[in-house]
């Protein structure tokens, strides 16, 4: 009777905290012990939750979990490069971001926030990553013409460009 009422309590709580359906567990009973297991959408949701609440460690390691169940999810990835970005954690909001134009390369979105975590690098850390941000604020202009202002970032890199050639 304990073990059921804890095993309630259990999912009532990976019900609260996944907000989604698409959390998915299977409880599988072995020589009385309850082994939970979780699939990539489930630890996505709960990067998603702990990002609700402000809790951007677990977030990251909810996103990364979800990542080493399936490196093509998207949604995880994406939200990693942006936690990272706004943690001025350039490099590696970068990293995820390489990864995002690869799968996904008719998406403006990463390529063009891509371009933006390659010139806020060099604007913060001095990384010349001067001619990688032009070239994908050039791409998301292509993928979608005036796509966020592109077409005007991309003119004042150009400008940089000249100045310090």
């Amino acid at each position: 009777m304990k073990n059921s009422v804890f095993i309630s309590m259990i999912l009532a709580l990976v019900i609260v905290l996944a907000g989604t359906s698409s959390a998915v567990l299977v409880l599988r009973s072995n020589s009385n012990v309850n082994e939970i297991i979780y699939d990539e959408h489930f630890y996505t949701s709960m990067g998603n939750q702990y990002m609700k609440l402000g809790d951007v460690s677990n977030a990251i390691i909810s996103y990364e979990d979800a990542l080493k169940l399936n490196p093509n999810n998207i949604q995880a990835r994406h939200n990693l490069a942006i936690i990272y970005h706004q943690s001025g954690e350039y490099q590696k909001s970068i990293d995820q971001l390489r990864v995002l134009v690869v799968l996904e390369p008719s998406n403006p979105v990463y390529a063009y926030d891509l371009a933006i975590n390659l010139a806020d690098n060099l604007r913060y850390n001095e990384v010349d990553n001067l001619d990688e941000a032009i070239f994908y604020f050039e791409l998301a202009d292509k993928l979608e013409s005036g796509y966020a202002r592109s077409k005007e970032n991309l003119e004042v890199l150009k400008q940089i460009k000249a100045v310090i050639s």
